[in-house]
């Protein structure tokens, strides 16, 4: 089994899980991966502020629903189906908000990192995207939606949305 002992590092399509340079299928991970994932408290972190206050609530928001994806990824089978559908609307909703404020920010102010932060956005769509629409058809992948959350919490807007602040 893989133990994940460091912030979430982003997977690729194949949704493998990777420790060190070996790739482990989703089959073969362990019951619990997310126990070791780590989305750092936003709320009283001005380091974490973008310096716009809408996008820092929505930022606020992405973090409260990353917890609650973290709860639903621990729940029992039986239980989260219902929580993994509210859920999933809830991110979709933010996401596709955010993401459209964030953009007319950028573009407003002119960002040299526009064209580069909107194919970051795409990807989030893309992985939102493939979430939608395998619960669909009924597979649900808690775990995936709560390392979705991480990685835009992690990766997303502690880097991008951070280096954009700067500029």
């Amino acid at each position: 089994s893989v133990v994940v002992n460091r912030v979430f590092e982003p997977v690729g399509p194949d949704r493998a899980n990777r420790e060190g340079n070996r790739v482990v299928a989703p089959t073969t991970a362990p019951v619990k991966p997310w126990v070791n994932w780590v989305c750092a408290p936003f709320e009283g972190r001005a380091e974490l502020s973008v310096g716009n206050e809408a996008l820092d609530r929505q930022h606020q928001q992405l973090f409260k629903i990353s917890q609650r994806a973290e709860r639903c990824a621990q729940e029992a089978e039986s239980q989260s189906a219902s929580n993994f559908h509210l859920l999933l609307n809830d991110i979709a909703v933010l996401f596709d908000r955010h993401f459209n404020d964030e953009e007319n920010i950028l573009e407003q102010n002119a960002s040299p990192n526009l064209e580069f932060h909107k194919a970051e956005h795409d990807r989030y769509r893309a992985r939102l995207t493939d979430l939608l629409c395998d619960a669909s058809v009924g597979r649900i992948d808690r775990q995936e939606l709560y390392r979705l959350t991480c990685d835009y919490l992690n990766e997303h807007l502690q880097k991008t949305d951070r280096a954009d602040q700067a500029a």
